[in-house]
C-alpha cells in the first residue's frame, strides 16, 4: 500500500506543476514568443522576427514556408540560416542547388554549416572566431551602404570556393561573409548569423547589412521555417522527430520510475552501495558512441580547435599557425605521437578520440609545463 501511494503522490505533483504553469501562461502577458535560434517567428534574442518586419517594411514581400524545400521560385531570395541538422537531407540540398543556378538568391549559413559545401563546394571551410566589428572588404551591392557590422561571433569562413567574393571581414581579416555566384544566381554565404538576430540588428550598420543581402528592391524574402523544425502538419505529426523521442522517453522513464517506486519482491535497496563507473569507462562509452553515429568529427570539433588553442597558446604561437609548427609546440610539451595525433587530424577512430578528450582536460589542468 506504501508503494501505491508514493505513485498518487507523485502523479498528483505532476498535475499541479503542470496545471500552475497553465495557469501562469494564461494570466501573464507576454509578448515574447521563444523558439529556435534564426527563426522569423521568435522575437527574443537569438530570433530575427526583426529582420522579417524590417523587410516587410521596406517593401520586400516576405513569407514563412514550413513546407520542403523542392519547388522554389527563382524570382526570390531563400533564407536557410541555422537550420536543423535532420532538416536538410540529400533532396533538399539539390533543390536548394537548382534553385541558385537557375537564378535564385540564397542566403545560407550559419554554425558549423558542412551541409553548406555540399551546394557551395568541399574549398568552404569554417572555424570558430571571437566577437568583434566587420567591415566591407570591396565594393558590392550587398555591402554599398555598409559602413560595419557588429558580430557576437560565432565563427568566421578559414576557406572559400573559387569565384567567390568576401563581403565582411573583421580587423583579423577573418572573413565572416561572402557572396558566390552559380550558374544564374547567387548565394549569399554567412560564417555568422548573430548579426541579423533581434539583438543584434540595431547596432552599427546592421540593418543596412540585412537588407542589402536580401536583393534587389522589391524581391520577395522567402524564410525556411522547415529547417527549424516547423511544418505545416497538425497535431502530434506537426511535431519534429527528435521532440517525439524525447516525449516518448519521457512518458518511458515515467513509467519505469512508478513501477520501480511501487510494491516490488525482494529488499528494497541494494545490500551494497553502487559506484558510478570510472572516468575511462565513461569516455570508452562516450567514444563508442559518437563512433556510431558516423560523424564523431563534428562532435569532437570544439575538443580539437580547443586543445589546438591551448597548444599554440603556451608555445608562443599565432592563432593561424600552421599544422607543423603546433606538432613541434605540442612535443615541446611532452604530447606523444598519439596524443599530436588527436589533436592535429580529424579521426573516426574510437581510441582518437578518447586520446583527444584526455589531451584536452590534461592542458587544462596544467599537467605539462610550459616550454623553455
Amino acid at each position: 500500500m506504501i508503494g501505491k501511494r508514493r505513485a498518487a503522490l507523485i502523479v498528483t505533483i505532476i498535475l499541479v506543476i503542470n496545471l500552475g504553469i497553465i495557469l501562469t501562461d494564461a494570466l501573464v502577458d507576454t509578448e515574447q514568443i521563444t523558439g529556435p535560434a534564426a527563426s522569423s517567428y521568435v522575437t527574443t534574442g537569438e530570433g530575427v522576427a526583426a529582420w522579417y518586419e524590417l523587410l516587410d517594411r521596406t517593401g520586400h514581400p516576405v513569407s514563412r514556408t514550413r513546407s520542403p524545400l523542392p519547388d522554389l521560385d527563382p524570382a526570390t531570395t531563400v533564407v536557410v540560416i541555422e537550420p536543423f541538422p535532420d532538416r536538410i537531407d540529400p533532396g533538399g540540398l539539390e533543390a536548394l542547388t537548382a534553385f541558385v543556378q537557375s537564378g535564385g538568391r540564397l542566403i545560407a549559413g550559419g554554425a558549423l554549416p558542412d551541409w553548406l559545401r555540399e551546394i557551395a563546394g568541399n574549398e568552404l571551410t569554417w572555424s570558430p572566431s571571437p566577437a568583434g566589428t566587420a567591415r566591407p572588404v570591396d565594393t558590392a551591392p550587398e555591402t554599398g551602404y555598409v559602413g560595419s557590422v557588429v558580430v557576437n561571433s560565432i565563427g568566421a569562413w578559414r576557406g572559400l570556393p573559387s569565384g567567390a567574393i568576401p563581403l565582411l571581414a573583421d580587423g583579423d581579416g577573418d572573413v565572416t561573409a561572402a557572396a558566390l555566384d552559380m550558374g544564374a544566381g547567387r548565394i549569399i554565404l554567412l560564417a555568422d548569423t548573430t548579426a541579423l538576430t533581434n539583438a543584434a540588428i540595431g547596432a552599427a550598420d546592421n540593418a543596412s547589412f540585412a537588407l542589402g543581402i536580401a536583393g534587389e528592391d522589391g524581391r520577395p524574402v522567402v524564410f525556411s521555417e522547415y529547417v527549424h523544425g516547423y511544418s505545416d502538419e497538425e497535431g502530434l505529426t506537426a511535431l519534429p522527430d527528435s521532440w517525439l523521442w524525447a516525449m516518448g522517453l519521457g512518458m518511458a522513464a515515467l513509467l519505469t520510475y512508478l513501477l520501480a517506486i511501487g510494491r516490488r519482491f525482494g529488499p528494497p535497496e541494494e545490500p551494497d552501495r553502487v559506484f558510478a563507473p570510472a572516468r575511462r569507462e565513461y569516455l570508452d562509452a562516450l567514444a563508442g558512441s559518437l563512433v556510431r553515429t558516423g560523424r564523431p568529427d563534428v562532435a569532437t570539433a570544439p575538443i580539437r580547435m580547443a586543445a589546438r588553442r591551448l597548444i599554440a597558446g603556451r608555445g608562443g604561437l599565432s592563432p593561424d599557425a600552421t599544422t607543423d609548427e603546433l606538432i613541434a609546440a605540442a612535443r615541446r610539451l611532452d604530447l606523444n605521437d598519439d596524443e599530436i595525433a588527436s589533436i592535429v587530424r580529424t579521426s573516426h577512430d574510437e581510441a582518437a578520440l578518447i586520446t583527444s578528450g584526455m589531451v584536452l582536460a590534461r592542458l587544462t589542468r596544467n599537467e605539462h609545463p610550459s616550454p623553455d
